[in-house]
């Protein structure tokens, strides 16, 4: 304290002082806001000699990619490696290594890392060296979406006859997709009609030159498919024609790094052109839940309309069970291990000596067959390095069937201070998600045990700077004078 500070006082009620000392054990710990990040790497030439690290702000490394790393071949490699959900953060940074010494062979964008589906580094690796190159990236923009609509009965079909159907504009691109019939108002672009029946979707060029408009689909679930493929038609005339691309997401829409269909310049020599079928093929993606992005980026001046008509996804569906786990009404992600308050994965502040909180998670069976817990009675298990402090005390039914829910609660009650963490894993039948595991934690907390005269209920509290009590400069202040504003108030001497 400087002896400079106010003479003010500050009453502080009981309620208040335990604030305040909370206050000051989350200065030193605080639960991290995450988002999600992915790291793509692409190769084209020599990339055994080529490594790359990823490290957290802590110095600890999260990742490492590379194709061998032994400098033996002039051979491609490319990848996108998913690191989740990670906290927010500066000064995250890659190392980047080559064996040679000559730097990364190739593109200007050997490497590329995306948060939350933002650019946040990228790098053509020609500073990589053998003794590695620092670059530093940040981490921010959230780790979780929510699919709009789910589609899990094919075939699927929309032509835009009535609207968008279950698909929606992105908000986050330069402008809309736009609904039409006819042709397209700019002239020598652009369909005169569509492909089928009397709308279609196109991007006007005019006043968008180089600028993205990006259709979201609904979610496709694809997790009882045996075979599914994707298909549309556009049409592409116009003599500045910019790109269609088709982007996949396997994360409910969170980021599309899988590109699975693009088309440059013009396609089409006649806005009467009969439209091309663009046919894509998703056997990569079975088993899976997949968002789609169909992307147009206009070209340099007006004459870049391009428009797209009759969607269509088939599949050959096995009926299959489907895991699904919710707490506080809110979906629960496989492999989740960022607890968060709004799914009830986080349990909150504790009374490590009297005190407990009991949530309630419901298991859903969103498949066609009947979902069985194949784990030991009581079918969830419940591991970690704080595992005693939370306890299974409602158990679920070990069989759910289709389009059935069962519940069960686990209680957390601390046994020590801080925070207490553990992981929840249950054994199940589902084909793609055995077993099902999240994380769960709880923070534990002893409230004050003593206050100022022995008061610790209706303690009314008055805190002064130490002007008058003659401490210097980072020294403890062991006495509190005692300035409340009653009839045993005592006033002490100016100075």
């Amino acid at each position: 304290m400087k002896n400079s500070t106010p003479k003010s006082l500050k009453k502080l009620t009981l309620k208040q002082a335990y604030t305040l000392v909370l206050f000051l054990m989350f200065v030193s710990f605080s639960y991290a806001q995450t988002s999600i990040v992915e790291v793509s790497v692409n190769w084209p030439n020599w990339s055994s000699e080529n490594r790359v690290e990823i490290y957290n702000p802590s110095n600890t490394i999260i990742a490492t990619i590379d194709n061998g790393y032994d400098g033996c071949c002039d051979d491609s490699y490319s990848t996108t490696v998913s690191l989740g959900c990670i906290p927010d953060g500066n000064n995250y940074y890659i190392r980047m290594y080559d064996t040679y010494g000559d730097g990364w062979n190739g593109a200007t964008s050997n490497i590329t890392i995306t948060s939350s589906g933002t650019t946040v580094l990228t790098n053509s690796g020609a500073s990589a060296s053998p003794s590695g190159t620092t670059l530093n990236f940040n981490v921010s923009g959230g780790c979780s979406s929510s699919c709009s609509a789910i589609v899990s009965s094919f075939p699927y079909n929309e032509g835009f006859e009535s609207g968008l159907g279950q698909w929606t504009q992105s908000t986050t691109d330069n402008f809309d997709w736009t609904r039409n019939q006819n042709g397209t108002p700019s002239n020598n672009t652009g369909p005169n009609g569509a492909n089928g029946g009397n709308w279609y979707m196109f991007t006007e060029a005019s006043g968008n030159s180089n600028n993205t408009t990006d259709l979201i689909s609904p979610c496709f679930d694809l997790s009882a498919a045996s075979s599914a493929n994707f298909s549309f038609y556009y049409h592409m005339y116009g003599s500045n024609m910019g790109s269609l691309n088709v982007d996949l997401s396997t994360n409910n829409g969170v980021t599309f790094p899988n590109n699975v269909f693009s088309v440059t310049g013009q396609q089409h020599t006649s806005n009467g052109s009969a439209w091309s079928l663009a046919s894509i093929d998703l056997s990569a993606y079975l088993g899976q839940t997949v968002t789609i992005r169909i992307s147009g980026t206009m070209g340099s001046n007006y004459r870049s309309d391009m428009a797209i008509d009759d969607i269509s996804l088939t599949a050959v569906t096995t009926p299959l069970p489907e895991i699904a786990i919710e707490g506080n009404a809110t979906d629960i992600l496989n492999n989740d291990i960022t607890p968060s308050t709004s799914d009830d994965t986080d349990f909150g502040s504790i009374n490590v000596a009297a005190g407990s909180a009991t949530h309630t998670f419901t298991i859903r069976n969103t498949g066609l067959l009947t979902l069985n817990l194949t784990g030991a009675s009581p079918y969830v298990n419940i591991s970690g390095p704080n595992a005693g402090d939370f306890t299974l005390t409602a158990t679920p039914s070990n069989s759910i069937s289709a389009g059935s829910t069962t519940t069960f609660d686990i209680t957390f009650d601390p046994s020590g201070n801080g925070l207490r963490g553990a992981t929840v894993s249950i054994a199940n039948n589902d084909s793609n998600e055995d077993p099902f595991t999240f994380n769960i934690q709880g923070y534990g907390l002893t409230p004050l045990s003593e206050g100022p005269g022995g008061v610790t209920t209706d303690l009314e509290l008055w805190l002064k700077a130490n002007d008058g009590a003659g401490i210097s400069d980072n020294q403890p202040l062991s006495t509190w004078f005692d300035q409340a504003n009653t009839n045993n108030a005592t006033l002490l001497a100016a100075g």
